[in-house]
């Protein structure tokens, strides 16, 4: 019944009678230690263990930002997977915030080349359109497509997938005219999509066709 770490208590009481810092009544700290001498390691969440070290990382819970994941520790490597892997406070491995790097989701905005001429004209060659360059707005899950020709100009639409998408325009009322681009991209900077446009009304000799192609940015 000493007090060998002069603390104010006995080692009979004291859990720690060689460490002043750890006595009873103490201020439970982060260092995986029962400060307050209650049994428990319990910084933060007074009466729950909460100083272990889940994931074996060599960093305690209560300083990992993610204690289930070794691969998420303080000093660790960033590494581009959307997620916080050296605990700073960000997933920081570039300055986009790790949306568009080499894991992350892939950006299809830009403009493609088209392998063929989309071509069409009606009305004895006053009304049509003649491209062969589509140009991508990717906002996931919304996307524009915009022909250099008007019409179609621009349509938009949404991703029906993480690579597929559709999107369309109408114009017109005693001619309802809708032009459509359903596609999917093949890679970061492919696509194969379909143009499909639709007369409705009274359109004279303006017929509805599609055509089918490939695009390279």
């Amino acid at each position: 019944e000493v007090d060998a770490d002069f603390d104010g208590s006995l080692s009979c009481v004291d859990c720690y009678d060689d460490d002043p810092d750890n006595s009873p009544g103490g201020v439970e700290v982060c260092d995986g230690i029962d400060n307050d001498c209650n049994g428990l390691a319990d910084f933060g969440n007074p009466g729950v263990e909460s100083e272990g070290d889940a994931d074996n990382d060599g960093s305690i819970a209560c300083l990992d930002c993610d204690d289930n994941d070794p691969a998420n520790t303080p000093g660790g490597t960033e590494i581009c997977d959307g997620q916080d892997n050296d605990c700073n406070g960000l997933a920081d491995f570039d300055t986009s915030g790790e949306t568009n790097c080499g894991g992350g989701p892939t950006s299809y905005t830009g403009t493609y080349t088209l392998d063929q001429t989309v071509s069409y004209s009606c009305l004895s060659g006053l009304y049509g359109w003649n491209f062969n360059t589509l140009t991508v707005a990717d906002a996931n899950p919304v996307i524009v497509v915009t022909s250099p020709s008007n019409p179609p100009g621009s349509m938009t639409g949404t991703f029906t997938t993480s690579t597929a998408f559709t999107a369309s325009m109408s114009i017109g009322s005693l001619c309802v005219e809708t032009y459509t681009v359903a596609g999917t991209f093949t890679g970061p900077s492919t696509m194969t999509a379909t143009f499909t446009a639709s007369f409705v009304g009274t359109c004279l000799d303006c017929v509805s066709g599609s055509w089918t192609f490939n695009g390279v940015k």
